[in-house]
Formats: C-alpha cells, structure tokens, sequence
C-alpha cells in the first residue's frame, strides 16, 4: 500500500508541472485515485490557511479546487472504486460544499476590518480603531497570546489613556458576530442574542483571535443604577448590565486615523 501511494504521488507530480499531458496513468482507476490524493493535500493546506486572516482567500481557492477535483473524479471516473464511494456517501462533496459557503460569508465579514499590522484594526463601517486583542493578552503577529485579565468596572476605566478607552455598549454591540446567518450585532440591536447554532465566541475570530466567550465590559454605566454598567456577553452576543464590582474582560477602542 505505502510503494503504491508513493507511486501516486510521484506521477502526480510529473502531472503537475506537465499540464498539456491529457492522463498521466495507465487506467481510470490510478487517474481517480491520484486526483483524491490531489484533493485531500489541497484540502489539508486549505485548512491550515482557514485559520487567519490573511490565508482566508487562499484556503477559499483551495477548496474550491478539492470540489473541482471531487467532481471530476465522479464524472470522468464513474465506475472508479474512489467515485463510488464519494457517490454512494455524498458526505465528501458536502462537507467541501458547506467549507466554501462558509469562508465565502466569513470573508465578506472581514472586508469591514482594515488591518493595521500592529495589532489593531480599524472597522471601516464606523471608522474606530479596535485592540485586537483583550486586554491582559499580547498580540504575537498571527494570534493573541495568554489570557484576557479580568477587571472591575472602575478598575477597567483606569485603562483608558492615549486616546484609547472603554466602548460604549452599542459599539461594543457591534463587534457581535453570529456565524450560522452572517449577521452583526448592532444589525439585531440590544437585548437581543445570536440565534441557536452561532459558534462561540460570538466575533470574528479570524480578526480578533483568541477572544474568550465571556462578559466584555462598556464604557456604558447603567442610567437607572448608579452602581451598575453595561457589558456584552461574548458567548452569545446578548448584553446586560452588571454590579461595577463584578469582574470582566476588556477590549479598548479609539477613534481612527
């Protein structure tokens, strides 16, 4: 099985750089099978790119060519053994399927963060200016590392200085996510949380990484509670009010420049 799958993959790649060559293997059945080997090492690497930012459109290339592929295998290679079990499941095509609508929709939610390359982003939509990161965690290039600190409210607006402070809960509101219908929070307004199914935490994790699902706080106080202020539940998208004394994460904004 290993000499047969290294012969696979070594023709594969005399194919590759030799693309005028109609078939490069002696029967439908080996075409078949180097096109799936083909497929899953595209698929691999367009999992691995999903996972920032900037790799987003590249992975959406790459699993549209796995369909591509998939579906040629099917309709040139019907009677392969490979072609028969993509046909008799259909699990393969729709899995691909539901991966490129999903990075489809995903990359139009990133088009209103323009990133900075130093850790923030700026939404263009409102034109702030956004930590990717909580505060407590430091930005690594690619990611957030080590974990949100939690504050008191008062404690939290001790915070703000050189220009970046606390949002307030309807910009904070609009940072809300919700994967399974595309939709921000500031579309669907206060009080209100993402539908069931939406994953957690509920934002654009691609943009900001590593955001826990817990309570953000805003630089919102409670109007008919002087000890209370307002915060944005990540975990679900709602928002309510807490005790100043209860303890929450931060992420700081500013205006854009």
């Amino acid at each position: 099985m290993r000499n047969r799958s290294v012969k696979l993959v070594s023709v594969l790649f005399i194919c590759s750089i030799l693309p005028t060559i109609g078939s490069c293997y002696s029967s439908p059945e080996e075409n078949a099978n180097a096109l799936y080997v083909s497929s899953m090492q595209l698929a691999e690497s367009a999992e691995s790119a999903a996972t920032t930012l900037k790799g987003m459109p590249e992975a959406l290339s790459k699993y549209t060519q796995v369909l591509s592929q998939i579906q040629k295998i099917i309709s040139d290679y019907p009677s392969s053994s490979v072609a028969v079990k993509l046909m008799a499941s259909g699990n393969a095509r729709q899995a691909i399927q539901e991966k490129i609508a999903y990075l489809t929709q995903k990359i139009d939610a990133t088009k209103r963060y323009q990133d900075n390359g130093d850790g923030t982003v700026t939404d263009a939509k409102t034109n702030l200016r956004w930590k990717r990161c909580a505060e407590g965690q430091t930005w690594a290039g690619n990611t957030c590392s080590g974990s949100a600190t939690g504050y008191p409210r008062d404690q939290a607006q001790n915070l703000q200085k050189n220009g970046w402070r606390l949002p307030s809960v309807d910009e904070l509101k609009g940072l809300v996510y919700c994967d399974n219908t595309g939709v921000f929070g500031n579309a669907f307004g206060r009080g209100t949380a993402c539908p069931s199914g939406a994953s957690s935490p509920t934002i654009v994790q691609e943009v900001f990484p590593n955001t826990p699902s817990s309570n953000f706080w805003s630089g919102s106080p409670d109007a008919g509670d002087s000890s209370g202020a307002w915060y944005v539940d990540f975990y679900d998208g709602d928002d309510d009010w807490n005790d100043r004394n209860d303890v929450n994460a931060v992420r700081l904004v500013r205006a854009g420049q």
